[in-house]
Order: C-alpha cells, then sequence, then structure tokens
C-alpha cells in the first residue's frame, strides 16, 4: 500500500511539471508579446526560449525513464524474494507436518535452544518471515507492526525465546531493509521485557463457551422438554380412550 502511494505521488508531480511547462511556455511569449511592442526579431528571441522548455521536458523524459527502471528493478527484486520465500516457507511447512522425519534431513536444530516444540518454533519462524516480506514490499508499516503484529508475538514467552535465537541471524544481516525490520522486532522486543512477564500459555486459550452456544443448548434443552411432555400426553389420552 506504502508503495502504491508513493508511485501514485509521483506520477501526479511528473504530470503537474510537464503541464506547468507545457502552459506556461506559450503564456510567456503571450505576455512578452503583450508588454513588448511586435518585434519581430525579439519575438524570435523569445521562441528560442523553448529551448529551454524542451530541455525541461527532456530532463523530465529521462527522470521518467530512471524512475520506470529503478520501479522495475524493485519490483524485479521483490518478485525473486517472493518466490525465495515461497519455498522456504513450503519447505518449513514439510518439515513442521512430519518434524521427524524432515527435520534432521535439512539440519533443523534451532529449537533445541528453547523450551518449545519444533513445530512451534518454526512456525513462528514462517510467521515472522511473513511480516518481514510484508514489510519489505510496503503492505504493512512499521507502525502497524509496532502497534498489532510484534506487541502480540511478544506477549508470550514462545515470542520471546525465538527471538533471543533468531536475533543474531537477522542483526548479522547486510540487506538495510533486513536491518531495518530486525532494529524494529529488536526494539519492540526490549519494550516487551521492559513491561513485565509474558503470559502464560493458557492465559491465549479462552476456554468459555460462547454466549450463542450457550443460549442454544438451553433451548435445545426446553424443546426437548417440551416435546416429551407432549408425548406423554399424547400417550395417556390415547390410553384412556382405549379404555372406553
Amino acid at each position: 500500500m506504502r508503495t502504491r502511494t508513493r508511485t501514485a505521488a509521483t506520477v501526479a508531480i511528473v504530470a503537474g511539471l510537464v503541464a506547468a511547462c507545457a502552459i506556461g511556455s506559450p503564456v510567456a511569449l503571450a505576455l512578452a508579446d503583450r508588454w513588448w511592442r511586435l518585434d519581430w526579431r525579439r519575438l524570435a528571441d523569445i521562441g528560442q526560449a523553448y529551448g529551454a522548455a524542451s530541455a525541461v521536458f527532456s530532463a523530465l523524459a529521462v527522470g521518467g525513464v530512471a524512475a520506470s527502471i529503478f520501479y522495475q528493478a524493485r519490483q524485479l527484486r521483490l518478485a525473486r524474494a517472493h518466490a525465495v520465500r515461497d519455498t522456504h516457507q513450503t519447505l518449513l511447512s514439510i518439515a513442521r507436518g512430519n518434524f521427524t522425519l524432515y527435520g534432521p534431513a535439512i539440519g533443523l536444530h534451532h529449537w533445541r535452544q528453547t523450551s518449545m516444540r519444533p513445530e512451534q518454533f518454526y512456525f513462528i519462524t514462517q510467521y515472522v518471515g511473513y511480516l518481514r516480506f510484508a514489510f519489505d514490499s510496503g503492505d504493512f508499516s512499521e507502525r502497524d507492526l509496532q502497534s498489532e503484529m510484534l506487541p502480540d508475538l511478544f506477549s508470550g514467552q514462545m515470542g520471546r525465546d525465538w527471538w533471543l535465537v533468531a536475533r543474531p541471524d537477522f542483526l548479522a544481516q547486510s540487506d538495510p531493509m533486513i536491518g531495518k525490520f530486525a532494529g524494529i522486532v529488536e526494539a519492540e522486543y526490549q519494550k516487551a521485557v521492559t513491561s513485565g512477564p509474558p503470559r502464560h500459555p493458557s492465559g491465549f486459550i479462552d476456554t468459555a463457551p460462547p454466549a450463542s452456544a450457550t443460549q442454544t443448548s438451553k433451548w435445545d434443552t426446553r424443546i426437548f422438554a417440551a416435546a416429551t411432555l407432549a408425548a406423554t400426553a399424547g400417550w395417556l389420552a390415547g390410553r384412556r380412550r382405549g379404555r372406553r
């Protein structure tokens, strides 16, 4: 979303500059002809001022081509990153499905540094990978990460333990976008640790039945009782008629 907004703003600014130059040059010549008496030599000299407008148009054209190349390069980089991320996510999903079979095959061992099960550890790995790619592509802003995703992740002990293990790899990356993402995550982790102890895992699970389910259960009980009474009354009435 952020990338699309920037692109639209850039296109609007360039279009405005081109329109201003296209409209401003004739107006400038008209004003010159009005305030200065009709002199073809002078107007010819003024007409040569279009060379400046041509230079501006050429510069804008070159800038537009450069911006297009930059945008295409960024899209290509994101497409490659997306392909790599999808492959990584697929491999981790396969490993999580049968960790005893596939985990040792690719050397997954970081989970042993925590008290988590391997499926839990690599699920968080996939989740943080999703957050990083969404931030890199512009779908998530820094504020989005700080206001919701990362505070929820670090509200429990698992997220904190995961970051302690993964943090060295993230902070050692030379990619500026990964480094920026790692800095945001580290800052939110420190905030969570400073705010107090993590929530117990049971605190994330609501064991109380939904109000609608409880109400439905009460209505089912009432309907069953009413049906039972009706069936009993019908049976008694039929029995009395049989005696008569």
